[in-house]
């Protein structure tokens, strides 16, 4: 007789396999769902590292919206990863001094959508010294989004050319001279060409005399913001009359501040940035020039440019 073996392993029945190819299926299944998964994360994780590099797209908030609007980031455990993933770039780009800083309403829509500054439970990927940077310099980008861009008007031109108080910058003075020297030619000549009668004399002379008191109170100014002991110069002047002009294109030795002109075409952003993250802050004459000329109200710079034309026109028609 054959024993019974009651350990044995009964034989599998019809419906076993089928179910172990169903729950293969499953697997596979789940697997190829998570390895999809996993590919567009990286491809996301990608997409923002290949826009922070890219130094023109950057500076478009509407493409970090464009990411940061995809259905994906809309699970908050996701997001903070993308966020962890992405900070550490966004610090090292910070602190690249020849790189061009991402404007201040892109790093407050990324602290907005990531939290970094927000949760201080989160342990991020960087220094605890760098991330106490980040916090100080994201108070400036909210002051800076604030706060109102300057504007280079015809208030500025009165203010700057007939008060007589103040300081002013060297492209201020360059522009405010330009205009009061242009309008004063042009009129000179238009006067010498016809043939007007001798009542308009008297204004003639007044015109003058307010071309020449907005053409002092130009040089005092600029004498002031170099620093420079006005009634020293004054003396020297006297004898060497180029010295005004000397003076006049001096640059000033202070730093930023209230009663530096300078500080209206500098925005909070761009001084934390440089002070935090670049080790120290300064001002390029290129890039306040730049800043300048795009706070110009167009009719104040058609008007300079139209009067120098036509001083052009005059002076070649003879």
């Amino acid at each position: 007789m054959e024993s019974i073996n009651p350990r044995a392993t009964p034989e599998p029945t019809p419906e076993q396999p089928v179910a172990q190819q169903a729950d293969s299926q499953v697997e596979q299944a789940e697997a190829a769902k998570r390895e999809r998964f996993n590919l567009r994360m990286q491809a996301l994780a990608e997409a923002f590292h290949e826009l922070l590099e890219d130094p023109e797209r950057r500076r478009d908030t509407a493409n970090w919206q464009a990411l940061l609007s995809l259905p994906e980031l809309s699970n908050l455990d996701i997001r903070l990863r993308h966020g962890a993933n992405l900070l550490p770039a966004v610090i090292k780009h910070l602190a690249d001094p020849h790189s061009v800083p991402l404007p201040s309403s892109v790093l407050v829509l990324l602290d907005n959508s990531f939290h970094w500054t927000h949760d201080q439970n989160i342990n991020w990927p960087i220094p605890e010294e760098a991330m106490q940077r980040l916090c100080l310099l994201m108070i400036a980008a909210h002051e800076d989004l604030l706060s109102e861009p300057p504007v280079t008007g015809w208030k500025w031109f009165f203010r700057s050319m007939f008060r007589p108080y103040g300081r002013l910058t060297r492209i201020e003075y360059i522009y405010g001279q330009g205009l009061v020297v242009g309008v004063t030619v042009l009129l000179t000549i238009l006067c010498q060409r016809l043939a007007l009668p001798d009542t308009v004399e008297p204004y003639l002379f007044l015109l003058a005399l307010v071309a020449l008191y907005a053409v002092v109170i130009g040089q005092i100014k600029r004498i002031n913001d170099s620093g420079t002991n006005a009634g020293l110069i004054f003396i020297f002047s006297i004898l060497l009359p180029f010295m005004y002009l000397l003076f006049a294109m001096s640059k000033a030795t202070d730093d930023l501040n209230p009663e530096n002109p300078r500080t209206r075409f500098v925005g909070p952003y761009f001084i934390s940035l440089m002070s935090l993250f670049r080790g120290g802050f300064e001002y390029k004459a290129r890039q306040r020039i730049r800043v300048f000329f795009l706070s110009i109200k167009p009719s104040l710079l058609w008007v300079l440019v139209g009067v120098w034309i036509l001083n052009l026109v005059l002076l070649f028609i003879g």
